[in-house]
């Protein structure tokens, strides 16, 4: 994720992050809170299971399994 993007967003809306039931108390909270509704979303919509760690990775050297093609 653009980090320096997550940063701007969270000290523009600080007030409204910190104002809730579960508080963000850093930009890093803001990420964990996207990765955390994107896997939710994926699971609920589609019933799949969501690698974050995979998905939001910049290590190239991860391995991915290859898609199975229906003929």
């Amino acid at each position: 994720m653009n980090k320096e993007y997550l940063k701007e967003l969270y000290n523009k809306n600080k007030d409204k992050f910190q104002n809730r039931e579960e508080e963000l108390n850093s930009p890093a909270d803001l990420e964990d809170q996207i990765k955390s509704y994107i896997t939710s979303n994926m699971q609920y919509d589609f019933d799949l299971e969501i690698d974050v760690n995979k998905l939001f990775a910049n290590d190239k050297s991860i391995e991915l399994e290859e898609p199975e093609i229906e003929k």
